[in-house]
């Protein structure tokens, strides 16, 4: 062998050597993990490298053995050929390098795997023919084809300059001295080849090529990370700084809107104190300050179901019902509790199917906000549209329904209706427009509305007034399932059967068990108290069949809550202390407290502050 074989050999072995640890080291480094399309183009790439370092090693150390000249002709043939494979499956994977961070079109990878493939056959028929080289007495000679692949080659690695600059404008600084080195030394290899003949170090200088590639993509994708992570310091400082902006108006809002129903309480209670001796100022004090408890109770009702919602623990609980009768008695209670004079004309008339699944208490929150904001900003002696209109529904069993109300009233600018879901905005403060308001209802309205999977529309000019449609489609329900009680308005409260019924009243505030005893003992009820859980189980433990009729039981008391409490009561061997009604009295006011009462084994749930018609209409269900 000589001097000159022997130094090509003795490379492209180191080249196999270096290309088989480089092929390990990345089937081995993502072992377990998802690979991309870049990474198992990679590997083809090795892969296809050490086939043509083989092959080309093999028919330089075969060179001249007569005897294995099949093998010869099958070696040559394949380290031929790989000249334009290495170079198709650049072009594919530098592409497929592209396309991870933008979409590219598939144009040139096309092209030349076309042409890969015309200029493979080109090899393979004048390889097989003796035209491309020969083994006379089993030593190489090129063939009168040769001329023609040395062409063919150039051609391939000018198209792949041309692709390679083509996308250059997609690639990163860094991406582009990545992947030069694949294009750059191949080249220069068979430029020098071209010029000194004995220089065939084309397949070495590609594994170069390709170990080169390799450190530079590791190092660029080390860059990229250090980047992506500097951009996500920045987005998170971006988000915390927007959240902190978000939390100062949320106080500021909220500082403004507690204020002022707080200030007029503070007021007109100092005046009815003032004046209690004058009983008109001291009644009209006092109903202000009511009407003012119940704004404030209004806002953190609207605060507290923002929070939840946006925490998503708010889940629907679908159930039969009548849509018409439902919409229809709330309407009818939000219109006679308005003390404005307004004309509400209510249309049902385009409803079919009336009957059913719905979930009662946001269809209702939809409804009342959408209804309560038509009425507070309608003048006197306006007009207010209330309609319900069946539309077809994209869901078998089915039934859609577009819920409309319009009034006249004074309408909203083009400019706040896109915002108008935003938290605390209103088209005018309520200083300036008279009108209270949290600036919540509208954003709990489209969360709701967003929850039950239906859409919600407003249209409104300034000074002519707003028509909003919510659009929403119910499952269809059997109408038998349809309870009556479920759909209709409770008549009057029997409050005469409360008389001399006894009841353990479980309360840890003071003020609020002084409160509550007040009311009970108004209409007549003979009231005992308990300041905490653990008393109200011993008094119950120890009390005779008969001694209470019904428990009113506070959640949140120090040393045990009330559904351990109600637990404990259940749990005491007399039946009667397991039949008797224990109704929550609670602040908990929520969903999941009503159901948290009800696994605890109470019969019923009152939220605070305890409205007093609420309180006796539910004592007198179990009377």
């Amino acid at each position: 062998m000589s001097n000159y074989i022997y130094g090509i050999t003795t490379a492209e072995i180191m080249s196999i050597f270096v290309c088989v640890i480089l092929l390990c080291y990345c089937v081995f480094e993502k072992r377990g993990q998802e690979r991309t399309r870049r990474d198992r183009l990679f590997v083809l790439l090795l892969v296809s490298c050490i086939t043509a370092l083989v092959a080309d090693a093999l028919s330089w150390i075969l060179d001249g053995n007569i005897r294995l000249l099949p093998v010869l002709y099958i070696c040559t043939t394949l380290a031929t050929l790989m000249s334009f494979v290495l170079i198709c499956e650049f072009i594919i994977f530098l592409t497929a390098y592209i396309r991870e961070k933008q979409e590219i079109s598939l144009f040139f990878e096309y092209i030349y795997m076309a042409f890969t493939l015309v200029a493979s056959i080109f090899v393979i028929v004048t390889a097989a023919d003796g035209k491309l080289f020969t083994y006379e007495n089993g030593v190489y000679a090129d063939g009168p084809w040769y001329t023609a692949y040395i062409i063919i080659n150039i051609v391939a690695m000018m198209l792949s300059l041309v692709v390679f600059f083509t996308y250059r404008k997609s690639l990163s600084r860094h991406d582009f001295i990545a992947t030069l080195p694949y294009i750059a030394l191949p080249c220069i290899a068979a430029a020098i080849n071209a010029i000194v003949p004995e220089f065939s170090y084309a397949y070495p200088a590609v594994t170069l090529a390709l170990v080169v590639v390799y450190i530079m993509l590791q190092i660029n994708d080390e860059i990229q990370k250090e980047i992506n992570a500097r951009k996500a310091l920045e987005y998170a400082k971006i988000a915390a700084e927007s959240a902190n902006r978000a939390k100062t108006a949320f106080l500021f809002n909220m500082s403004h809107d507690i204020r002022t129903p707080m200030n007029a309480i503070i007021g007109f209670n100092n005046m009815a104190l003032s004046h209690i001796d004058d009983k008109d100022t001291v009644v009209n004090s006092l109903k202000k300050v009511g009407t003012s408890s119940k704004q404030l109770l209004s806002l953190i009702n609207d605060v507290l179901d923002m929070s939840r919602i946006e925490s998503g623990t708010v889940k629907s609980e679908y159930e039969p019902t009548d849509i018409v009768e439902e919409a229809g008695d709330l309407m009818e209670i939000i219109k006679q509790s308005t003390q404005k004079v307004l004309n509400i004309h209510i249309d049902f008339s385009g409803v079919a199917h009336k009957f059913v699944m719905t979930d009662r208490l946001h269809t209702d929150r939809i409804l009342t906000n959408v209804l309560s904001n038509s009425i507070k900003y309608t003048p006197e002696g306006g007009t207010i549209h209330c309609i319900i209109r069946e539309t077809p529904a994209s869901r078998d069993n089915c039934y859609g329904y577009d819920f409309i109300i319009e009034d006249n009233g004074i309408g909203m600018s083009e400019e706040f209706l896109e915002h108008i879901y935003e938290e605390f905005s209103r088209e005018k403060t309520s200083t300036a427009s008279g009108v209270q308001g949290t600036g919540l209802g509208m954003a709990i309205t489209k969360k709701l509305v967003d929850l039950l999977g239906g859409t919600i529309e407003i249209q409104s000019k300034l000074g002519e007034g707003t028509k909003t449609t919510i659009h929403l489609e119910m499952e269809a329900a059997d109408p038998d399932s349809v309870s009556a009680e479920s759909t209709s308005i409770r008549g009057e409260i029997d409050v005469t059967v409360l008389k001399d019924k006894k009841v353990l009243l479980v309360e840890d505030n003071e003020l609020n068990r002084e409160i509550a005893e007040d009311i009970l003992t108004d209409e007549g009820m003979i009231v005992d108290t308990a300041e905490d859980g653990d008393i109200a189980v011993e008094k119950m433990k120890n009390a005779e069949i008969g001694q209470y009729d019904i428990v009113l039981m506070d959640i949140q008391m120090p040393r045990m809550n009330g559904y351990e409490a109600t637990k404990a009561i259940r749990n005491l061997p007399s039946t009667y202390a397991s039949t008797i009604p224990i109704v929550a009295m609670t602040a908990n006011a929520f969903e999941e407290d009503k159901q948290n009462a009800v696994d605890s084994g109470m019969n019923g749930h009152l939220a605070k502050p305890i409205e007093i018609p609420k309180l006796l209409e539910m004592l007198s269900r179990f009377f």
